[in-house]
């Protein structure tokens, strides 16, 4: 083994060596009388044998070769587990840098942006009958990218967020965080056609119940996001009880995605579709982030005009 406790080792073979050896004698032979008397020409006649599966012996030269390249393999892992070591240090404090400078940035950024919706907002109440067609509109496009932007900076502080907070384990039902954030998203008033169908035996779940929020309030919007052009929108909440741990799923009968995209969806801005639908392309990249950070994992399938399902697993207790 290179080192203890780990289970890479070195593996040491020589190859089959057949050799044909002779005896004086079948050993395996039975004496046929026992009272038969002993005859050298005929009891110890001559028999040959093939030796298979068999090795010349290490000699203690090569084994003291084994070990030595054993030690210079270990010397070399181990210089190059300080520098990996250094270097992985210097990235976790690169990311944090750059986590307080999007914070820091996203934050600094209200203050202009309050400026310029509230003073659209004015000239839109006293002066929007004033301007022409031309201006209305542009006064209309600002209004709607404050908004935009609003939503960007919100979905860009609590990416930086949850890396920054502290992870709060707990049990928590899985069925009263569901309902709280479909509760959150308004759906009696933005989407009254869309159909709910929501496991009344989901287990409870071990994690941040507040981290848990975000990441559901992802893929449920999404599920009522792109099924808002079919005619009955249903989002299916469930889970997988024979798998351990428990696997939680979303599941809609929406527009869908080509599932050879089922990894880059999670990548922040990567949106797979055009604007006809807001956001910011960051809310997968959240729930994928809250995984991380309680050690779980997060996947998706779909398939065009049929639908999406996230599926995503927590630790177990």
């Amino acid at each position: 083994f290179i080192a203890k406790g780990e289970k890479d080792c070195l593996l040491w073979f020589k190859p089959e060596l057949k050799q044909l050896i002779s005896w004086g004698g079948n050993p395996e032979k039975a004496v046929e009388e026992k009272r038969k008397r002993l005859s050298p020409r005929k009891s110890f006649e001559k028999w040959n044998q093939e030796q298979v599966n068999t090795s010349l012996p290490w000699k203690d030269y090569e084994i003291a070769s084994a070990q030595a390249l054993k030690t210079s393999i270990s010397n070399i892992i181990i210089s190059r587990y300080q520098e990996v070591k250094l270097l992985n240090d210097k990235l976790k404090e690169a990311y944090k840098e750059l986590e307080s400078f999007s914070y820091s940035v996203s934050h600094d950024l209200r203050s202009p942006l309050r400026g310029i919706d509230g003073f659209a907002q004015i000239i839109k109440e006293d002066y929007f009958e004033t301007l022409d067609e031309y201006g209305q509109k542009a006064i209309q496009t600002i209004i709607d990218s404050t908004s935009k932007m609003n939503m960007l900076i919100d979905d860009i502080l609590a990416f930086s967020g949850i890396g920054k907070n502290q992870i709060s384990m707990g049990v928590f039902s899985m069925k009263e965080v569901v309902e709280e954030v479909i509760t959150f998203l308004q759906v009696d008033l933005k989407y009254k056609s869309a159909q709910f169908i929501i496991d009344p035996k989901l287990p409870d779940a071990y994690g941040d119940r507040a981290m848990i929020f975000q990441l559901l309030n992802n893929p449920l919007g999404n599920a009522l996001k792109y099924s808002q052009t079919i005619e009955k929108p249903i989002i299916e909440i469930g889970c997988d009880n024979s798998l351990s741990p428990v696997v939680y799923y979303v599941k809609d009968n929406g527009i869908g995605f080509d599932n050879k995209y089922n990894e880059k969806i999670f990548g922040v801005f990567n949106r797979l579709v055009k604007d006809e639908f807001e956001g910011s392309g960051i809310g997968l990249a959240i729930s994928q982030r809250v995984l991380e950070k309680h050690q779980g994992r997060i996947w998706a399938e779909g398939q065009v005009d049929n639908g999406a399902t996230f599926y995503f697993q927590l630790p177990a207790r």
